[in-house]
C-alpha cells in the first residue's frame, strides 16, 4: 500500500468520523423524523387524484432517505478504511520481522 492509499483511507476514515456524528446527532434525528412525518402525513392526506403532487411527495421521502443512506455509507466506508489500514499495519509488522531474521 503506497503512501497516496494511506491517504486516500485518511480521508474516508475522516468523512466518516464527520458523517457518524451527524447520524448520531439529536438534531439531526429529530429533524430527519420532523421531516420524514411530515412527508408522511402530506402523502395521507393528499387528494388520491393529484397523483402528480403525491409524486413529488414522494420524491421528497425518497431523497431523504439517500441522504441519510448515503451518510450510513460513508460511515461503512470508513470502517472498511481503518480495518484496511489495521490489516495493512499488521502485514507491516510481520514483514519487518520476517526481514529482521
Amino acid at each position: 500500500m503506497n503512501q497516496d492509499e494511506e491517504q486516500r483511507l485518511a480521508e474516508e476514515i475522516r468523512q466518516a468520523g464527520k458523517a457518524n456524528e451527524v447520524l448520531k446527532s439529536e438534531a439531526f434525528k429529530a429533524a430527519f423524523n420532523q421531516i420524514e412525518q411530515a412527508l408522511l402525513s402530506a402523502m395521507k392526506s393528499s387528494p388520491i387524484a393529484d397523483e402528480r403532487l403525491r409524486l413529488r411527495l414522494l420524491d421528497k421521502f425518497e431523497c431523504l432517505h439517500a441522504l441519510r443512506d448515503c451518510m450510513q455509507s460513508m460511515v461503512d466506508t470508513g470502517l472498511m478504511a481503518e480495518e484496511q489500514l489495521r490489516q495493512k499495519t499488521v502485514a507491516q509488522r510481520v514483514k519487518d520481522f520476517l526481514n529482521m531474521n
